[in-house]
C-alpha cells in the first residue's frame, strides 16, 4: 500500500487557537475541548457504549502544517533534533494522537478533558 486515504469524521472545538495555547501531551495547562461528528454517517450508533469508557484516543489532521520538517527545535531543546522524536506537528504525514479523558456525551458532541488538540481540527 502505497497511499492511505482518511476520512475527517468531525471536528475538534476548543479554546486553544494557536499552538502556544495548547497544553502539552495533555497536562494541566490544557483546555476542555469537544468532538462535534459529522450527521447522516451512522455515528450515533459507533459511539453507542462509549459513555462506559473513562478514556478515549483521538486521532486527529495537523490542519496547521502543509509541509513537513525532518529536524525540529522543541520549546525544551537547545539544538534541532529529528522529528520522530518529538510530538512536533511538522510530519510526513500529518498525522496526531492523543489520549483524553472522556467527560460526556450529548447526540453527535463527545466532550472531552485537557487534551493538546487545537481548534478545527479535522
Amino acid at each position: 500500500m502505497s497511499e492511505l486515504l482518511l476520512k475527517s469524521i468531525g471536528i475538534f472545538e476548543s479554546d486553544q487557537i494557536e499552538p502556544y495555547q495548547a497544553g502539552r501531551q495533555p497536562d494541566q495547562l490544557g483546555l476542555n475541548g469537544k468532538i462535534k461528528l459529522n450527521s447522516g454517517q451512522n455515528f450515533e450508533q459507533a459511539i453507542e457504549d462509549l459513555v462506559g469508557c473513562s478514556h478515549i484516543w483521538i486521532i486527529f489532521g495537523f490542519h496547521h502544517n502543509n509541509k513537513w520538517k525532518p529536524l525540529v527545535q522543541t520549546p525544551r531543546s537547545n539544538k534541532k533534533i529529528g522529528v520522530f522524536a518529538t510530538r512536533a506537528p511538522y510530519r510526513p504525514n500529518p498525522i496526531g494522537l492523543s489520549l483524553v479523558k472522556l467527560v460526556d456525551i450529548k447526540d453527535l458532541t463527545i466532550e472531552v478533558g485537557e487534551n493538546d488538540i487545537l481548534n478545527g481540527s479535522p
